[in-house]
């Protein structure tokens, strides 16, 4: 004769049933975003031209040594040539990304006469003179360039040395619109640089930091990349979070949005966003907003993630409903920038 199973016994196979079928997991996806410049222009610029005006007067084209607290330094401030069009690399390359943008020719180069006119603005009239045929909607002036670099080394005990090699480099800028004859405030940007080596006597710790002109024209170009964000859309790395549970097909599905086969994960999410249990289909329909901004539809996925709060509020919808936001908020001004009519 079977002995019967104590009722007690079958609720707890009955609630440990449950948790386990309730049970949310996470997984982290990454994926890139186009966002927003910080201070475009203005729509109706498409077309720019480059002018170099941080090339300094011949006699001041040499670079000086001086001394500083028993050490000598040299101040690098005059390789302006060499920095100033690198920077203007820099800037074209990443520019080129979006194409946000079109240039209309290489850069154009103004000479100063006096050191002390560098920096400050040049009348719309003297900007219409040098740029090209080409007739440009704006144009982006490099003012000047300056940097600073120093080395600094020391013994921490008995044979072994360290050694860092500091830059600083600075550079300004300026828009003029052409279109309407008018010139932004000048934009200034600066970076700082570290390059360390360690070694058994001060050659050897030396030795193994970069060589200085290449370490400040890798900086320079660096710099001009970062001016261009400013005003040209820019790639980001976005995080989020996949929900899951034990249900198979979620978990599926979760593998394979980590895979980014997103669109396969889609035809698993959709149907259960349909689901009777509110618990599924709350998870199904916030992995459904998570995959639409992926594919460049936040708006849709604000949709996908208010029906999921609807079905069930948990932390992870509520988090993400304020991160979601934020992302419509910048796609739109995205589209506005490009010209783009929202959907």
């Amino acid at each position: 004769m079977t002995r019967p199973v104590p009722i007690i016994k079958i609720s707890l196979w009955l609630i440990i049933l449950v948790i386990s079928q309730s049970c949310i997991t996470s997984k982290q996806v990454q994926f890139e975003a186009l966002s927003p410049s910080q201070n475009d222009p203005g729509r109706d610029i498409k077309t720019i031209e480059l002018i170099n005006a941080a090339i300094r007067p011949p006699s001041d084209s040499l670079g000086t040594f001086y001394g500083f607290n028993r050490k000598i330094y040299y101040d690098t401030t005059y390789l302006d040539t060499l920095f100033s069009m690198v920077t203007l690399d820099g800037f074209a390359s990443k520019s080129e990304e979006v194409k946000r943008f079109n240039l209309v020719s290489s850069p154009q180069l103004y000479f100063h006469k006096r050191l002390s006119s560098m920096g400050k603005p040049l009348p719309v009239e003297v900007i219409r003179g040098l740029v090209s045929s080409s007739k440009p909607d704006g144009v982006i002036v490099l003012e000047e360039t300056e940097s600073f670099d120093h080395l600094d080394y020391g013994e921490l005990y008995s044979n072994y040395v360290v050694a860092r090699h500091t830059l600083y480099i600075g550079t300004k800028w300026r828009f003029y619109d052409l279109v309407n004859d008018s010139i932004h405030p000048q934009t200034i940007i600066i970076d700082t640089l570290y390059f360390d080596g360690e070694g058994s006597s001060v050659d050897n710790a030396i030795n193994q930091i970069p060589d200085r002109v290449n370490s400040l024209s890798d900086g320079f170009f660096n710099n001009g990349k970062e001016f261009a964000k400013q005003i040209v859309p820019t790639w980001k790395k976005i995080k989020r979070t996949i929900l899951s549970n034990n249900d198979n097909r979620m978990v599926k599905a979760s593998y394979l949005a980590l895979a980014d086969r997103w669109s396969e994960a889609i035809d698993i999410w959709m149907p259960l966003t349909e689901s009777p249990k509110k618990s599924l289909a709350a998870l199904a329909c916030y992995n459904m907003a998570v995959a639409s901004e992926r594919i460049g539809k936040p708006k849709i996925g604000l949709t996908w993630l208010q029906k999921s709060i609807a079905l069930k509020s948990i932390s992870e919808n509520q988090r993400y409903l304020i991160q979601l936001n934020e992302q419509v908020a910048q796609t739109e001004r995205l589209m506005y920038q490009l010209g783009i009519m929202p959907d």
